[in-house]
């Protein structure tokens, strides 16, 4: 199901239990317009809003109790309104994943590009899920990554190696756009074999990848990780090349 029309300002919701989530906006006011405006749609409508004496610009968000004994989820009810909460725990991950796989059919846009999500390529990694996508304008592939930590800010990283001209061992970023209350970032598709599944690693190798690694220093960039499965190995005119694709970095203090 489509989001109801947006006239109004969305507050960011967040994961409190499984039968309640908590809005907050920038204003009383915003809360009530965009509360009054979807309280009678559906999925809405299995829903009541408890107002926070201590916290005027917030609600918490509770499962009607005909709803609770249906066995609904609330973060099944927000998916289907097309909002993806904060905080969701790990263990529940997966929901929004198959909320996303599930409405395929949805166009995001990321600093002016339209895509629309093809598959799930991973979501193994700590930091986020990828996602294979197809650029609307041209039919290009590209990975997709949702993060699902807060703090994590790989995409303000992919800005600052962007700016510095970038790397040609550095998997090429697109954008970025906080999406239902997630960071997603485009970045561009890598084909090839991870690092670990890769023979031989060569010395030709070995300085691309030391060259990237450099290059993120310079840039007061370091790796959180530096498992195999980070850096792919790809075909450029038939050359073997290294691309790191996933150094969920952090700046150097």
């Amino acid at each position: 199901m489509e989001c109801p029309p947006t006239s109004y300002q969305t507050p960011t919701i967040y994961y409190k239990t499984e039968h309640t989530a908590k809005a907050v906006s920038e204003s009383r006011k915003e809360l009530l317009s965009w509360w009054k405006q979807i309280e009678r749609t559906e999925p809405f409508t299995k829903l009541v809003a408890d107002r926070i004496d201590s916290e005027p610009y917030a609600c918490i968000l509770r499962l009607k109790s005909q709803n609770i004994n249906e066995g609904e989820k609330i973060l099944n009810i927000l998916q289907k309104a097309g909002i993806l909460c904060k905080n969701v725990p790990e263990t529940i991950q997966g929901n929004v994943v198959e909320w996303i796989l599930d409405n395929r059919h949805r166009i995001y846009q990321i600093e002016g590009h339209s895509y629309q999500i093809k598959r799930l390529i991973s979501s193994s990694g700590c930091y986020g899920d990828v996602f294979l996508a197809k650029d609307q304008a041209n039919g290009t592939k590209v990975a997709i990554k949702i993060l699902r930590i807060e703090s994590d800010k790989e995409h303000k990283q992919f800005e600052k190696i962007q700016k510095l001209g970038g790397h040609p061992n550095i998997v090429h970023y697109l954008g970025s756009a906080t999406l239902f209350g997630k960071t997603w970032i485009a970045m561009e598709y890598i084909e090839g074999e991870i690092r670990n599944k890769y023979s031989p690693w060569t010395k030709e190798l070995e300085e691309q990848y030391r060259s990237a690694i450099s290059f993120l220093c310079k840039a007061q960039i370091y790796e959180r990780e530096n498992e195999g499965e980070n850096v792919m190995i790809t075909l450029i005119d038939g050359v073997p090349t290294v691309k790191l694709i996933d150094f969920g970095t952090l700046a150097r203090a």
